[in-house]
């Protein structure tokens, strides 16, 4: 998502690195999901780019995955610590539409990232899982959950979630997160950003 703002800018990593003081590798790692953003880098990125709305967006998100890590019971506590699996390891491909797309109001689209089974387990059963609500007044429509294709090693996966935008004009991001049938996640503590989906919803759009 973070990524995706700054490239549609046509802003190098290295010219935010510069104006935050801070290393272009953490930038990096923080746009790879690898590394959980810091409020000021977030809301850099949603001053510099216009996108005003992205940091409550990423707080709210952040405050949902803290409300199900309580949720969970003694049981799935000790069952979740088994993740990740050894070995195991995602990498982002490619996304459509693009992060920071302008789409009309009240329209349906289909956003398809493509992931990259990088590690050495083969991935079965799988799906992800919508972080937050999946609907309201200012908020992208969804289901809840989202098939993951069975992928062997080295393999590549295409998900894709049916969204639906809201009727007023806004800046509107969602998150996924791989899970298995307990919703229990795959990667705990990597890939901070999961899979997002971040648009700029208004009434003069077209999604071509």
């Amino acid at each position: 998502m973070l990524h995706g703002l700054r490239e549609r800018a046509g802003v190098t990593q290295r010219e935010i690195a510069a104006d935050l003081e801070i290393d272009q590798t953490f930038i990096s790692r923080i746009e790879r999901g690898k590394q959980p953003a810091p409020d000021r880098v977030v809301r850099y990125y949603g001053e510099r780019f216009g996108a005003a709305d992205l940091l409550s967006s990423l707080v709210d998100i952040a405050r949902e995955n803290d409300r199900q890590r309580r949720k969970l019971s003694p049981l799935l506590i000790a069952r979740q610590a088994r993740y990740p699996l050894a070995r195991d390891a995602a990498s982002f491909v490619s996304e459509t539409p693009a992060d920071g797309t302008i789409v009309p109001c009240g329209m349906t689209f289909t956003k398809t990232w493509t992931i990259r089974n990088s590690g050495a387990v083969a991935w079965r059963k799988r799906r992800v899982r919508r972080v937050g609500p999946t609907t309201g007044p200012w908020t992208l429509t969804s289901s809840r959950f989202s098939p993951v294709p069975d992928t062997e090693p080295g393999g590549e996966a295409d998900i894709s979630v049916e969204i639906h935008t809201p009727q007023m004009e806004t800046a509107a991001v969602a998150q996924w997160k791989m899970v298995d049938e307990d919703e229990l996640l795959y990667f705990p503590t990597q890939y901070s950003v999961g899979l997002a989906v971040y648009v700029l919803v208004g009434h003069s759009a077209s999604l071509s």
